[in-house]
């Protein structure tokens, strides 16, 4: 009588943890889903910067928004801040 119970409580639990991991993976699913078409719209964001820098490139027009967005590129304004030194012992 104690193996039958014993074996009812593991099929049980078995079941429960069937159902769980069933729940668990697909919202692994949604979550990779949701995760893809986030990397996608970054990969969309950073090629559009890129365009419109380059874009300013051609048209100075621009600068003012790429300034605004802190897209600057660092080629686009001459700078005279001087590298670093040697380095000292």
């Amino acid at each position: 009588m104690i193996l039958v119970a014993a074996l009812m409580l593991s099929g049980i639990a078995t079941c429960l943890f069937a159902v769980r991991w069933a729940f668990a993976a697909r919202e692994l699913q949604r979550l990779q889903a949701r995760s893809d078409a986030m990397s996608r719209t970054s990969a969309q964001m950073q090629q559009l910067a890129i365009d419109a820098i380059e874009y300013g490139r051609r048209n100075p027009a621009i600068h003012p928004v790429l300034n605004q967005l802190n897209l600057k590129a660092a080629g686009l304004a001459p700078t005279n801040n001087p590298g670093p030194g040697p380095a000292r012992p």
